[in-house]
């Protein structure tokens, strides 16, 4: 698994070595002592993660980070800020242009190391929320285009076509929310002249395979269709 980088912006070769050493193992530190060298380097590299001190030799830690920001790769990477400058204007200003986070130094390099991990954990935890559709037995991997159903006891693979897929998430994303058939075909078959028998077959296709999670599947009487989970189905 290729370990995630991280940006270090520190004139120091001290406090450098601290921190390269607090995050080496889990991380890929690149370490550049100037703000024109970390311009560079975000501009060749992809970061995950960046670190910066405030007072660098050729410019203001500040100045440095809202021309990260100008580049639209960069805009919600997240900066911390390690410096000897603790005032709470400082703090403000590092927070106002976009910070992470901020550390006055001296710090320690466990609690910086913790910090990272802990941002890092959130940003996959974002990342995979966007990837995986969750709700109750049903794990809907967008990426992936697969659909696993889940239980204490297994965890089912469902074989669905991209258009099935589709439509199960189109349904699955609008829970309890009726869908009308014309609604199906313009987000599922776009630009294409089909009729309702084409939603009305697929539904069936897509129940069947679902075998009794099928049943989440609701037909809506000359409107349409909704998902409604199977818990809500038993209470009722």
């Amino acid at each position: 698994m290729n370990q995630l980088k991280i940006l270090l912006v520190e004139d120091s070769p001290e406090m450098t070595l601290m921190i390269a050493s607090a995050l080496r193992g889990k991380y890929q530190v690149s370490a550049v002592s100037t703000a024109a060298a970390a311009l560079a380097a975000v501009l060749s590299q992809d970061f995950n993660l960046i670190i910066l001190d405030i007072e660098l030799p050729d410019e203001s830690g500040f100045v440095l980070l809202s021309k990260i920001r100008m580049n639209s790769q960069y805009q919600d990477t997240p900066v911390f800020f390690v410096s000897g400058r603790g005032k709470t204007s400082d703090k403000v200003m590092g927070f106002s242009l976009g910070a992470e986070d901020y550390m006055v130094k001296p710090i320690d390099p466990l609690e910086l190391q913790i910090r990272v991990d802990s941002r890092i954990k959130r940003m996959n935890r974002e990342l995979q929320k966007d990837r995986v559709l969750i709700k109750g037995p049903f794990r809907a991997d967008l990426e992936r285009q697969r659909l696993l159903i889940t239980s204490e006891e297994s965890e089912r693979s469902i074989d669905l076509t991209p258009i099935e897929f589709k439509l199960f998430v189109l349904l699955l994303r609008r829970e309890d929310r009726i869908i009308s058939r014309d609604q199906i075909l313009e987000e599922i078959w776009p630009n294409i002249e089909v009729t309702d028998r084409t939603v009305d077959s697929h539904i069936y296709t897509l129940r069947r395979k679902l075998g009794p999670w099928g049943a989440c599947i609701e037909a809506v009487p000359r409107v349409g269709y909704k998902f409604v989970p199977l818990e809500q189905k038993k209470a009722s």
